[in-house]
């Protein structure tokens, strides 16, 4: 192969390549990567005319090929524990070996993430079940293709003069949103607690990070916080009232995707999931339990206190992680049913946890 720079004009005429003056720009190699590893971008160079173009699609998000491997950006609705296993992925270099040159990037809520994935801007967009399952409902042409978390965990948590469930009568809660799964299930335990729906005020703040601090503002009396902000909140004398997955173990966080993008790019999908399965299979090793903590003090920017804690819950003692992201459809049922008790979905013949799913990706990664 000719380098550019030695080409004759009749070699340029005869290539694939439409040039016209271009500077040389030197970057990083990919997202978080050591300095040390340089690579060479051409810019100006167009019109490259190799076969492409199975790398196309009509959203926004469209996958390119960097240095060989395939530039996908993918969306996560929360900078907290939940996402360990994209956070693990990225930085063991799981996307890289499978190709992809991968970036996320962090949504304030999950609705928020369902209008990027829904348009197209972001093809795949992890989230609590609820949230893509009401926008199915809606018509819109997305699916659950995977699961990262097997149950909802985190507490409800409440300011220091609050000691249990009924004190919080007349006062404020946040939530992510009132129409959201995690609201339904916050208002049952609530329920449990002694509260009717209308002993309180439910107040939409966004995700965990902002209800965190919407909480130590006072702005509001409890919240539902996820690993490791809540226990970072309980040092530092707020009340747990709370937890989420003893009263609902039933309520997982999705892979998601954009099934104009999926059904176009379908080894992209598969290649993302390989990724995901091994981070969701290295996290539950042993050996690996020091670095998995570090991980997530380094993504979450939590003190490794923390992050020893949130370690031993959500791994040891409820292990959340769902191993090689499987998806039980029996769980993802009760999910349905609860929303339909909860009139945010109508229950009829079609409603049933298949008819948001399509596994057949998953299956295809953990079998390429």
């Amino acid at each position: 192969m000719k380098m550019i720079g030695s080409m004759s004009q009749a070699d340029r005429e005869d290539s694939n390549i439409t040039f016209r003056p271009i500077p040389f720009q030197i970057m990083p190699y990919g997202t978080g990567r050591s300095l040390s590893r340089i690579s060479v971008s051409i810019l100006g160079a167009t019109n490259i005319k190799e076969d492409w173009s199975s790398f196309a699609w009509k959203g926004k998000a469209t996958p390119k090929m960097t240095n060989k491997k395939i530039a996908l950006t993918t969306g996560i609705t929360s900078k907290t524990s939940q996402n360990w296993t994209n956070f693990v992925a990225q930085e063991k270099g799981f996307f890289e070996k499978e190709g992809l040159n991968h970036d996320y990037v962090t949504m304030r809520d999950m609705r928020e993430g369902m209008d990027q994935l829904i348009h197209g801007k972001i093809p795949i967009v992890t989230a609590m079940a609820d949230t893509p399952i009401l926008e199915i409902e809606k018509g819109a042409n997305i699916r659950i293709i995977a699961s990262i978390v097997r149950t909802g965990f985190g507490h409800i948590v409440a300011s220091p003069e609050c000691r249990n469930i009924k004190q919080l009568k007349g006062r404020g809660v946040a939530v992510i949103d009132p129409q959201s799964g995690s609201t339904v299930i916050l208002r049952e335990i609530l329920r449990r607690g002694g509260l009717s729906d209308q002993d309180y005020e439910v107040k939409p703040v966004g995700g965990t990070p902002q209800r965190y601090e919407a909480l130590k503002r006072r702005e509001i009396a409890a919240a539902f916080l996820s690993p490791p902000y809540d226990f970072q909140a309980e040092a530092e004398g707020y009340t747990l009232l709370a937890d989420y997955a003893e009263h609902f173990p039933s309520y997982p966080l999705t892979i998601n995707v954009n099934m104009d993008f999926a059904l176009s790019k379908p080894q992209v999908v598969i290649r993302y999931l390989k990724a995901m399965i091994m981070a969701s299979n290295w996290i539950y090793e042993k050996k690996n339990r020091d670095e998995a903590i570090s991980i997530l003090e380094k993504n979450v920017n939590v003190p490794h206190h923390f992050a020893e804690i949130t370690y031993e819950y959500v791994i040891q003692k409820i292990k959340a992680v769902s191993p090689g992201c499987n998806l039980s459809l029996s769980e993802l049922e009760n999910l349905v049913n609860l929303l339909v008790k909860a009139n945010l979905l109508k229950k009829d013949l079609l409603s049933t946890a298949s008819k948001y799913v399509d596994l057949t990706f998953l299956e295809k990664a953990k079998n390429v």
